[in-house]
């Protein structure tokens, strides 16, 4: 990932691998299972460095408009875990070929995911009660946590696919964060599909 207002600007590899599956009369459901290794460009953290993930996706008969819920865990030095609810479309601009085509995938993706806040680390609730932090010192929170529009054009050359697409972030602060600004970074992704 490419991030323009941070130094380093690439600060994110991940490599992937899984197995996904499109079963129904049309092909129009779909199951995914993966892993995924996050490998940061400055970071001594390890909190989060793999991932689990599997997801349900349905869509029309011509894949124009489709759904998907999935659920990710996270592992490494912490755990955590993450929900995500897309809508997206399918827009062919070229097709030669059922395997050689060139499509526009715009995307709205709802995630939730659980944090742990310590607020003895807190130096400004924002609630005028200094008491709080003497009672409360911890506690776990499953909400919203971003809302993500993403914009990617796809190039499939026979088992080959690469994405480059553009995206925005739209944090949803917790009740003890301040408001959270919004970002957008580039991604580029290559993959290789294996037939079974």
């Amino acid at each position: 990932m490419v991030y323009s207002e941070f130094e380093p600007k690439w600060d994110l590899t991940t490599a992937s691998i899984g197995y996904s599956k499109n079963f129904g009369k049309h092909d129009n459901f779909n199951f995914d299972v993966g892993y995924s290794r996050y490998i940061f460009t400055e970071s001594e953290s390890r909190d989060f460095e793999n991932s689990l993930e599997a997801s349900f996706s349905l869509e029309t008969k011509k894949s124009l408009i489709g759904a998907s819920a999935g659920v990710t865990y996270f592992f490494g030095d912490e755990q955590g875990v993450q929900n995500n609810f897309d809508i997206y479309s399918t827009l062919n601009i070229i097709k030669i070929a059922k395997k050689h085509q060139v499509s526009f995938n715009p995307q709205v993706s709802f995630i939730l995911g659980n944090e742990s806040i310590d607020t003895s680390r807190l130096t400004d609730f924002q609630l005028g009660l200094p008491i709080v932090n003497l009672i409360i010192n911890e506690f776990d929170t499953y909400a919203l946590r971003n809302t993500q529009l993403s914009i990617p054009l796809n190039i499939e050359i026979n088992d080959f696919e690469i994405e480059l697409g553009y995206n925005f972030n739209f944090p949803n602060a917790l009740i003890f964060e301040r408001n959270l600004d919004n970002s957008s970074y580039l991604n580029l992704g290559i993959s290789y599909i294996f037939s079974f």
